[in-house]
């Protein structure tokens, strides 16, 4: 055991001044019960608590747990100063470990409520030991003075600094003097001006190992240190960026730099980028050869602006990008994306997938343009494109979008205003009648070749009176020679239900590959006579079907109708799978007739998923269970009945 008089050495925390950002559930000790910050402590109980064979530990041992309750720090990342203080008082044995354990000392947060002697003690015990220093700079110059003076002499063991300043006065007190531990710089500055120039001298040149850099505020167009170094890179506020030569002598080719946040107003970075030329106008990329990350924060939400300023960087291995609201204002809410792109393998949230898939390449557009979010992205392979509430651009621009999206195989659209996207296609925001003439010229011009699963689900602020024509019209837009997996969710009544059957038909006898259809949320009920004018066929539109799902579709006793009439004919005799759920009105003699008549006929179902509503009636789940091969309850398989012979 080492005396108690010598520095101890904790190996086990390997780095200890992220020790903060690791998980909080780790924190598990024997002081878990010391007092809340700012309570008298009461040291009687912990005698007790840690008699016995804690005391016999060796005190490195000591140390690790001394520093396990040290660096569980609070919401704003400071240390648990009264845990330390509280681990002093406890005994004297104790005492000398904490004032041996450089560790526990190599934080110093100075506020402007802080004093300088304040930083003397762990100065002093932090010895030789890498420091983290965070500075609120408000303070008059004198103390300013005096803080820096204490802090400048150690600037080689610095290893976090981070510095909110109200001038560059205290910039200045840092000197030329070089850092070689540090590692993550953040300058952030709060004053009378939009921002503030670093000065050029500023440690020299000489960060060889900064790999963390946030500026706020702060111009990068005179930093007298290499950002060629720089795995993460943080640029927020009104800093003055330099002109293209610059910022790509910077930047581009950068062999180090993996994720880039900004926060900026993308206009005003163009026009510095840019200053002799339009910030619309086509300009040359910077090349980031291994950026993984791209998180971007706005309050322009998805501007014509940010388009160009996001192709100012071309990124051939980005893993993901995101474009988020600004949620200063509400620091609790999470912010919203407009753009959120992913390259690897990710669950889809789809709630209308029959199984869990994982879509690569997926990018995601809410409620913004959707000409802008996909010209954003151009260049980037996207094989799944979610759209949620965007806004739809005129026929010829979104035929340029789709032409760009060769790759495309799924395509989910949520929230379809289908009136509003084919105003939007015919550049006519204000007529209220739109008439089908208005329509021909679009019919079948954009082809999605490659596209295998497509998901429509409706706005439910429609009327049903004004959506047959338009979803007619949508519909007839595209083409879908390969597509496999068809959902269509939140149809408004009977008119939208017979414009969808109606597109589809038109071009039924083309798409050999639709085998899988799902009908999601619909209330109106499909009437049963074929001389109805709202009468519709599901096999004259969809005739390859081999997997039918209806998911609170009100009206799933009348497609079992119809299942039951084509039974004695060709039409749907590839149907094998039927999935009824959320429809508690669904008639159970009528699924016996369709399962009985469909193995009359040599076409059985061969797999059949019901919900808790079939359940209900045993000796009807029996029957069932010994006609289909396969069925499930709620997702739980039965007991697998008898397979049919014919």
């Amino acid at each position: 055991m080492k005396p108690t008089s010598a520095s101890l050495d904790t190996p086990c925390i390997t780095h200890p001044l992220n020790t903060p950002y690791s998980s909080q559930e780790s924190a598990s000790h024997y002081f878990a019960a010391y007092p809340a910050r700012g309570e008298p402590l009461n040291v009687h109980p912990y005698p007790t608590i840690l008699a016995g064979s804690l005391f016999d530990l060796p005190n490195e041992i000591l140390a690790y747990i001394l520093e396990l309750g040290y660096f569980e720090c609070d919401g704003n990342g400071a240390p648990d100063t009264a845990f330390r203080t509280l681990a002093s008082r406890i005994s004297s044995r104790l005492r000398q470990v904490v004032l041996r354990t450089p560790s526990l000392w190599s934080i110093i947060h100075v506020s402007p409520n802080s004093v300088p002697s304040q930083m003397d003690p762990c100065i002093r015990h932090s010895m030789k030991y890498p420091l983290d220093i965070r500075l609120r700079c408000f303070w008059e110059p004198e103390m300013a003075e005096e803080i820096m003076e204490k802090l400048v002499p150690h600037q080689d063991r610095w290893r976090r600094l981070s510095m909110t300043v109200k001038d560059d006065f205290v910039l200045t007190l840092l000197g030329s003097r070089g850092a070689p531990l540090l590692e993550y710089l953040d300058i952030s500055y709060h004053g009378y001006h939009r921002h503030i120039a670093m000065p050029s001298y500023v440690f020299g040149g000489q960060l060889p190992r900064l790999d963390h850099l946030c500026l706020r505020h702060v111009d990068i167009t005179n930093l007298g240190f290499s950002l060629r170094g720089i795995r993460t890179l943080e640029i927020r506020g009104y800093g003055t960026w330099p002109a293209y030569p610059q910022l790509k002598e910077l930047l581009g080719g950068s062999e180090s730099l993996e994720n880039l946040v900004l926060h900026v107003k993308p206009g005003q970075v163009l026009e510095q980028v840019f200053p002799d030329e339009a910030w619309d106008a086509p300009h040359p990329q910077i090349y980031l050869p291994e950026l993984r990350t791209m998180n971007i924060y706005t309050s322009e939400w998805l501007s014509s602006k940010m388009t160009p300023f996001i192709r100012l960087f071309a990124f051939p291995k980005l893993d993901s990008l995101a474009l988020y609201e600004d949620a200063t204002q509400n620091l609790d809410s999470k912010p919203q994306a407009a753009i959120l792109y992913t390259r690897g393998t990710v669950p889809s949230i789809d709630q209308y997938l029959s199984t869990p898939q994982r879509l690569p390449n997926r990018l995601d557009l809410v409620t913004c343009s959707l000409y802008l979010g996909c010209l954003a992205m151009s260049g980037i392979p996207v094989t799944t494109l979610e759209l949620r509430g965007v806004r739809w651009p005129d026929h010829a621009m979104l035929k340029t979008v789709f032409d760009s999206l060769g790759a495309l195989e799924n395509l989910f659209i949520y929230d379809l205003n289908p009136k509003q996207a084919i105003r939007g296609l015919l550049r006519d925001e204000a007529n209220e009648r739109l008439s089908l003439a208005n329509y021909a010229e679009m019919e079948d011009t954009i082809t999605l070749p490659r596209l295998q699963c497509l998901v429509v689900e409706f706005t439910e602020r429609s009327t049903w009176d004004v959506t047959r024509s338009s979803t007619f019209a949508f519909l007839r837009v595209f083409i879908f020679p390969a597509l496999h997996s068809l959902r269509i969710a939140k149809i408004i009544g009977l008119p939208q239900w017979k414009a969808i059957v109606d597109a589809f038909t038109i071009h039924a006898s083309e798409y050999h590959s639709l085998t899988s259809l799902t009908l999601a949320k619909m209330s109106d009920l499909l009437p049963t006579n074929p001389h109805d004018p709202h009468y519709t066929d599901i096999a004259t539109a969809f005739p390859y079907i081999r997997d039918l799902s209806l998911d609170s579709f009100a009206s799933s006793n009348s497609l079992l109708l119809q299942l039951l009439r084509s039974a004695s004919t060709t039409a749907l005799s590839g149907l094998k799978s039927l999935s009824l759920r959320g429809d508690p009105n669904v008639s159970k003699p009528l699924l016996h007739r369709v399962i009985s008549a469909r193995e009359r006929a040599g076409a059985p179902l061969m797999r059949l998923c019901l919900d808790r509503h079939f359940a209900s009636n045993a000796e009807s789940l029996a029957w069932i269970k010994e006609h289909v091969e396969v069925v499930e309850v709620d997702g739980e398989p039965c007991a697998v009945g008898a397979p049919y012979v014919s």
